[in-house]
């Protein structure tokens, strides 16, 4: 993934950092309400496009690594039941999530 850095005042946020820390709070952690938050001040900071850019990167990355290492196939709807199960992903967001989705499954050859 790229290394964006924008500043804002004068603080510098990466977007990578924003990512990660969303990425621990919802895996590690299990903190969704945590982790949107994260991704909701990232959004805020950095912007919309910015933030939904780097997590359709990584996201294609974990799926092109995954097709590669198991040759298996993933079902869009279980891909999204498992994403939207814990409420992180509001029902309004469900059909952009799963486009962004196809989208990323579309380079990874596997969704």
């Amino acid at each position: 993934m790229w290394r964006r850095l924008v500043v804002v005042g004068s603080l510098g946020v990466e977007l990578h950092d924003v990512v990660r820390e969303a990425l621990e709070r919802q895996v590690l952690e299990h903190e969704p309400g945590q982790a949107a938050l994260v991704l909701r001040d990232g959004v805020d900071e950095l912007g919309p496009e910015a933030v939904a850019a780097e997590l359709l990167d990584g996201a294609a990355v974990a799926l092109r690594r995954l097709v590669a290492e198991t040759d298996e196939a993933l079902e869009l709807d279980e891909v999204i039941e498992r994403l939207s199960v814990d409420g992180a992903v509001a029902a309004d967001s469900v059909d952009v999530l799963a486009r962004m989705l196809t989208l990323a499954g579309a380079t990874a050859g596997g969704l």
